[in-house]
């Protein structure tokens, strides 16, 4: 779902913020494999992924 991809990515900033950045990158990668599956690679919400 959308909504639970856009989770994972904040939690990933957060994890960041942390200084996790180990686990940030996991979820940043787990955030933009999802949104690439359920939105397409075009997507605006999959390329704020990418950036």
């Amino acid at each position: 779902h959308p909504g639970t991809l856009t989770s994972v990515s904040q939690l990933g900033s957060v994890l960041e913020r942390q200084g996790k950045y180990e686990e940030a990158e996991a979820m940043h990668q787990r955030a933009l494999e999802g949104r690439e599956k359920v939105l397409g690679r075009e997507h605006p919400d999959t390329l704020t992924s990418v950036s």
